[in-house]
C-alpha cells in the first residue's frame, strides 16, 4: 500500500477540509478510520468540523463511506479535531481528540468505545478547563 491513493477524500462545496486522522485496527480485522471533516463555512483550524469515520473490511485495500462519529454542535463547540486512536488496557478503544470552543479554549478529551467503535462514551475532559493545548493527530501513546 505504500505510495498509493487509497481513497481520496476531495472537498466539496458543503465539505472544505478533511484532516488529522488515525488508524486503528479492530478485533475482527477491520479498519476503522477517525478524521476531522470541514463543513461549509471555512478550511482553517477554527472552522466547523466534526470527527468522521470510515471503515475498511479488506485490509486497507478500500474505505466504505464517511460517517459521523461526533458532531462539534452537540458539545456547544466550533470544531473538534487532531484524533489520536489507542487500544485502551481494559480492551476499549481510546479516541483522543481537541475540542475548540472559541479562540481562547482548545481542549484535549477522551471518549472510549466498549464496541469497536459502533458506539462512543461521554467525552472527558483531559486538560486544564482553561487555555489553547495542542495534541497533533495521531500521538497520543500509552507508557
Amino acid at each position: 500500500m505504500l505510495g498509493r491513493i487509497i481513497r481520496d477524500l476531495v472537498p466539496t462545496g458543503d465539505n472544505n477540509r478533511n484532516s488529522e486522522g488515525a488508524f486503528i485496527t479492530l478485533k475482527d480485522g477491520r479498519i476503522l478510520f477517525i478524521f476531522s471533516r470541514y463543513g461549509a463555512g471555512g478550511a482553517d483550524d477554527g472552522a466547523l468540523a466534526n470527527l468522521y469515520g470510515m471503515i475498511s473490511t479488506d485490509n486497507g485495500e478500500s474505505f466504505g463511506d464517511p460517517y459521523p462519529i461526533l458532531c462539534a454542535a452537540d458539545f456547544g463547540a466550533d470544531n473538534l479535531m487532531s484524533t489520536s486512536l489507542l487500544r485502551m488496557q481494559n480492551g476499549d478503544i481510546g479516541l483522543f481528540f481537541l475540542m475548540k470552543t472559541d479562540v481562547e479554549h482548545c481542549r484535549l478529551f477522551l471518549t472510549r468505545s466498549a464496541d469497536e467503535g459502533a458506539t462512543w462514551s461521554e467525552p472527558v475532559l483531559c486538560t486544564d478547563p482553561r487555555g489553547i493545548f495542542v495534541v497533533n493527530n495521531d500521538r497520543v501513546i500509552r507508557t
